[in-house]
């Protein structure tokens, strides 16, 4: 049987009232039994308690504020899978590097393309939590979302520093290279500072999202995952962090309730 208002979906429930197969969104259960909203108001079930609607049931948060799509929670989960590869190439840098010096290649280039990937991933995946701010209404996903992609380019910027000190008369790399680290260490914390944003986005609205468990797990790991990003020193550990996070950011995002 399928559900009476959305024919693509099977289901889960009948209206005792009128017989009507409801879906996950459209079932409203009084005292353990099924209803259809159309029945609630037309008293045809009288209620023992007040009725919480399926959009109710999402969370006090939960107002669209567009027309609601799974299309940017998609694109932030491609995002995550960019960022995911960006954190891998990152965390075998060191040993790339080591490998062109000795054979006496450029790393400048190579320095570089992880970043560039790490950019890109940063600023997809911004728009999975617009999602959350189109879906459900979000304000902290929204300010996420922005300090995201102001955030992320300051991961660029000081390797487009690097690159150009790279190979540099000594005079300049020497004059510069204070300027390079500060940039860095900036870079460090401002990452740092976005991905502990993203895992409060993700618990914040872990109802909304149809998935409590997933969603406080994803959010945790997220935040310790920032935390060693915000120190140049453990930058390593954040990036092979990263897989982990995003890997469960993955799942919650394209297993999210889109509202109907």
């Amino acid at each position: 049987m399928k559900c009476a208002k959305h024919s693509k979906r099977d289901a889960i429930a009948v209206c005792v009232s009128c017989g009507i197969g409801l879906c996950r969104d459209c079932e409203i259960k009084i005292t353990g039994r099924s209803h259809c909203k159309k029945c609630i108001e037309e008293g045809r079930a009288a209620p023992a308690e007040r009725v919480a609607y399926p959009s109710e049931r999402l969370g006090p948060t939960a107002a669209p504020t567009g027309k609601p799509s799974r299309t940017y929670f998609i694109i932030g989960a491609i995002g995550l899978i960019i960022l995911m590869v960006a954190a891998t190439l990152m965390w075998v840098f060191e040993y790339i590097y080591i490998f062109l010096w000795i054979i006496g290649a450029s790393a400048a280039l190579v320095f570089l393309i992880p970043i560039i990937i790490f950019c890109v991933g940063g600023v997809m995946s911004a728009f999975g939590f617009y999602g959350l701010r189109r879906n459900y209404g979000s304000t902290l996903a929204l300010a996420t979302c922005i300090i995201s992609l102001v955030f992320i380019w300051f991961q660029l910027i000081p390797g487009i520093l690097y690159s150009f000190l790279y190979g540099a008369p000594y005079y300049i790399y020497y004059s510069l290279y204070t300027l390079y680290y500060i940039m860095a260490y900036v870079g460090y914390i401002l990452t740092g500072v976005m991905i502990i944003l993203w895992g409060c986005s993700m618990i914040t609205n872990r109802t909304q999202m149809g998935n409590e468990g997933l969603g406080i797990a994803t959010g945790v790991l997220f935040i310790i995952t920032g935390s060693f990003w915000c120190s140049s020193f453990l930058t390593m550990i954040g990036s092979i962090m990263m897989i982990p996070s995003g890997i469960l950011g993955i799942i919650l995002l394209l297993s999210a309730r889109v509202p109907t």
